[in-house]
């Protein structure tokens, strides 16, 4: 929301980060003009006192389950953000109009961070294969992929969805459904299974 407290908050932590100058800035001019940019939750943390991770609305008594290669996923994707901000910090010290980034730290949790709030929660991950004998298999098969069904008759891949989700039900499986939010659902109240645990 642009109110005139995160206005104000971005104008002068834009300044305080980048300096006088940075106030030329079309970013900066657009924001305190009350308009929206492209791209401008990448200085989210100039508008907001504080952010909030999905760790800090989980209790003690929350199951984190991690999907197969989530981790290793995560730590690509930091190294990837820390070499976007190194690239930007190179443009911007040839270019001073050019984009001028954040720290990563401040919009991001680092690997560090990650480790010990995963290591604060009771997190669990799947993996298709048992790695040991102390495994515990919670019963869960990867969602069908209704690929062909798309390439073959895109218009068809509702109906290949709820034949499928009735055959899972027939067989006394459990179904999980993930969707849009609840308007999209119900416009399309045929959609994906995502995981189809064990009974």
């Amino acid at each position: 929301m642009l109110d005139d407290a995160r206005i104000r908050r971005f104008r002068q932590g834009y300044i305080e980060r980048f300096g006088a100058l940075a106030s030329s800035d079309p970013l900066y001019d657009s924001v305190s003009a009350g308009r929206r940019a492209a791209g401008m939750e990448h200085w989210l943390p100039l508008f907001e006192p504080a952010l909030e991770t999905v760790f800090d609305y989980l209790s003690s008594d929350d199951l984190v389950l991690l999907e197969a290669q989530a981790l290793s996923a995560a730590a690509n994707r930091l190294d990837a953000i820390e070499d976007y901000y190194q690239a930007r910090k190179t443009a911007l010290s040839d270019n001073q109009g050019a984009y001028r980034p954040l720290p990563p730290e401040l919009l991001y949790l680092d690997q560090a961070e990650l480790d010990s709030q995963l290591d604060s929660v009771c997190a669990h991950a799947l993996t298709p294969v048992l790695p040991s004998a102390a495994a515990t298999d919670c019963g869960f098969t990867p969602a069908r992929d209704f690929a062909p069904e798309r390439q073959a008759a895109p218009g068809k891949v509702y109906d290949a969805t709820l034949q499928h989700l009735e055959d899972l039900g027939k067989r006394g499986t459990k179904r999980v459904i993930a969707t849009y939010p609840r308007a999209r659902a119900n416009a399309s109240p045929a959609c994906c299974a995502t995981m189809a645990p064990r009974m």
